[in-house]
């Protein structure tokens, strides 16, 4: 989904709602620099249900969460006492490390695969299971793995290949069908309050100058906003909006172990990005060589055998290529 405000005079602002992320935002703002703010839902949805599981309302929650477009990370999560409000904040991850096994032990929802993560790197991660087992190496690479972590509950814990592709065909299809009904009803129903998409909060703020904070996709420019990170790379940072604009907070050191895991995903929307602006088919081929995902399974031949295969799959879509 895609929406365009004005900026304050700038000209417009594209809010990008369309995956692949970071790879869109980036490719945005690498043909008009400062034009497109990607906006995603993986980080209010996550510390919604932190708080759930720990049982704390969300309104005694306070996180800092940045890192890459689902591959960010909660480096703080805090809570205080809902009784007193001037009660300092406390580090919520014992909590979470608490709750979490008694609730792997009730549902095969698979959130295990961020537990699993947690317990590798010591943060949560945003994004379901299925998102984030496409940025790593580690789980999609033989069966009984596939086995042991996969879930029918849900499909955004599926972990087979194009799951998250064929159920999005499928609820494009149903999309069409509910966007058809709403335009000939004679009357929309108004909501009372917003949702938490931060695109409505967004132009409210930017109009009225009551200023709102969200987490959003844009370009780490200078280095400086994630300071061990790729100059200019696309990352997803704590970001302030009102009358002026927009404000990414910048400063932030990712632990180590964060920072190379986002680097082996950015290099790969580096070489993608860089090969849909030059309509360099090998630097396409670059990218998918280089993804983590697809580098425990296939070999460089079987890889450039794949890549050919989809531009030929594709190429009524891809015709400057």
């Amino acid at each position: 989904m895609l929406g365009i405000i004005g900026n304050d005079g700038q000209g417009p602002l594209l809010m990008n709602y369309t995956n692949p992320m970071a790879m869109n935002t980036w490719f945005c703002n690498s043909i008009v620099p400062g034009s497109t703010i990607g906006l995603c839902h993986g980080v209010q949805e996550t510390s919604a249900f932190l708080s759930m599981l720990i049982g704390i309302n969300i309104k005694d929650i306070s996180y800092f969460c940045a890192g890459i477009n689902h591959m960010a990370w909660f480096l703080q999560f805090r809570h205080r006492n809902p009784n007193d409000p001037n009660s300092p904040w406390q580090n919520a991850y014992p909590l979470i490390h608490d709750a979490f096994d008694k609730f792997l032990d009730k549902s095969k929802d698979l959130r295990g695969i961020r537990w699993d993560m947690m317990k590798a790197t010591g943060y949560f991660m945003t994004e379901s299971d299925g998102h984030l087992s496409e940025y790593l190496p580690y789980y999609r690479k033989r069966d009984d793995l596939l086995m042991k972590y996969r879930s029918d509950k849900h499909w955004l814990t599926n972990l087979e290949q194009a799951s998250d592709y064929n159920q999005q065909v499928f609820f494009q299809g149903e999309l069409e069908k509910f966007f058809q009904r709403i335009l000939k009803s004679k009357k929309s129903r108004y909501k009372d309050r917003p949702t938490t998409e931060y695109a409505s909060h967004i132009i409210n703020a930017m109009e009225t100058n009551y200023p709102f904070r969200f987490n959003g996709n844009v370009l780490n420019k200078g280095g400086g906003l994630i300071t061990n990170l790729p100059i200019g790379c696309c990352v997803e940072v704590p970001v302030f909006a009102d009358s002026q604009g927009l404000h990414p907070q910048g400063g932030i050191t990712l632990p180590t172990i964060c920072q190379a895991l986002c680097i082996s995903n950015i290099m790969v929307q580096k070489a993608a990005v860089e090969g849909a602006l030059e309509l360099n088919r090998e630097k396409i081929y670059h990218a998918v060589l280089l993804d983590p995902n697809t580098a425990s399974v296939c070999s460089p031949i079987e890889v450039r055998e794949m890549v050919d295969e989809l531009f030929e799959a594709e190429a009524k879509w891809l015709p400057q290529f």
